[in-house]
């Protein structure tokens, strides 16, 4: 099973999910990622200049500021009735990664941010 497979099969329990690794928790920012992104229909700008913020954000600490930024000054833009959303915020902030974002893990915060998203309900 892929990292996706895996997450999506995670969001589809009882129970609150959990990233059990680095691979998970950087699969998950590329999908908040994307969700930032496309949360701007018509204005490319500011969705590259957040997608840019997340990109270059290699540890985690600077990671979760900007989705806590992002939250705080866009609530319009955050669908809290989303509960994949607010599972995966929940993931997202209660994983401490080992390594910040790099080489190998930029591959699946790559993947995340490509896959079909999982924030659909």
């Amino acid at each position: 099973m892929n990292t996706f497979e895996v997450m999506k099969a995670k969001l589809g329990q009882d129970t609150q999910p959990v990233c059990e690794n680095d691979e998970e928790y950087y699969f998950m920012l590329g999908q908040i990622t994307r969700y930032i992104h496309a949360s701007f229909k018509h204005n490319e700008l500011a969705a590259d200049s957040w997608v840019q913020k997340m990109d270059f954000a290699r540890q985690s600490q600077a990671q979760k500021r900007i989705i806590d930024d992002f939250v705080s000054i866009h609530s319009e833009k955050i669908d809290l009735n989303n509960d994949n959303l607010r599972r995966i915020l929940a993931m997202l902030f209660g994983y401490v990664p080992d390594k910040p974002k790099d080489q190998n893990n930029r591959v699946a915060y790559t993947f995340g941010l490509t896959a079909d998203s999982l924030l659909m309900n």
